[in-house]
């Protein structure tokens, strides 16, 4: 897999963000989605960086909360064209920092997606999911983009405008992986794979070639 993909990517999520946070680039969390949907409604959301992907892309983004899913699969995004929608879906079990981070990576999907990397059918939807469970290396570009779509959700909710002050905390106060993400309302995991020097290193390679 390319690094470029995920610069490029990482520099989509960080326009997007840009804009969202235009009125104040230091304030988090990052709102995802306003309302936040019950249980088996649909909403459209109001408020958030759903909203602003919807505004960007020229998506009418949808949002549903369901108990229906299970392992593997805790969220899923579906993209119809004439007129251009997206809807996404994601487990009523998932904690609140899982919910909004898994919002994010089915959102990123709206504006990664290409003829080659988009799955078309229920059976390739399958096909992925089985690939994705097996953790497979497969060189499909529905797989890769998995990936490649995770690096732009952290973008779009633990943004460049964000980095800074949680490198701080977490370097001068001694803050946990814990407490940070708590802040951010992120999840732990995500925290300690974005803080990671190995990762670090792409992002800060995306962050350079942007304008400032």
């Amino acid at each position: 897999m390319r690094e470029t993909d995920f610069v490029e990517a990482i520099q989509k999520a960080q326009e997007i963000v840009t804009q969202h946070l235009s009125n104040d680039e230091h304030s988090h969390p990052v709102q995802v989605l306003s309302p936040m949907p019950p249980q088996g409604d649909i909403e459209t959301a109001s408020f958030g960086i759903i909203q602003t992907i919807s505004k960007v892309t020229g998506y009418d983004i949808s949002v549903f909360r369901t108990k229906g899913l299970s392992d593997p699969i805790h969220a899923y995004i579906a993209i119809y064209h004439n007129p251009d929608r997206a809807r996404i879906v994601y487990s009523a079990d998932l904690n609140m920092c899982w919910a909004r981070f898994l919002m994010c990576k089915e959102a990123a999907h709206i504006f990664l997606a290409t003829e080659l990397n988009k799955t078309n059918t229920a059976d390739d939807a399958i096909e992925l999911a089985n690939k994705l469970l097996n953790d497979s290396s497969d060189t499909d570009p529905a797989v890769k983009v998995e990936e490649i779509a995770y690096f732009a959700a952290i973008e779009l909710i633990f943004p460049r405008q964000h980095i800074e002050s949680a490198i701080r905390d977490f370097q001068e106060q001694g803050l946990t992986f814990l407490e940070i993400a708590v802040s951010f309302k992120v999840p732990e995991r995500v925290v300690e794979f974005r803080l990671s020097q190995s990762v670090d290193v792409i992002y800060q390679k995306a962050y350079s070639s942007m304008c400032k």
